[in-house]
């Protein structure tokens, strides 16, 4: 019951889950160049 209405709420936004796939994995690089970004500053 809870997936069915998750599902059609995420349908009802335009968000497949391709897009949020693709889009978490964007971010999850996003954040990982941030962190390389700021342990460089540190040790510098």
């Amino acid at each position: 019951m809870v997936n069915k209405t998750s599902r059609l709420s995420l349908k009802n936004f335009g968000i497949t889950p391709s897009f949020l796939c693709s889009f978490s994995f964007k971010y999850s690089g996003f954040f990982f160049l941030l962190k390389s970004i700021f342990s460089k500053k540190k040790s510098q």
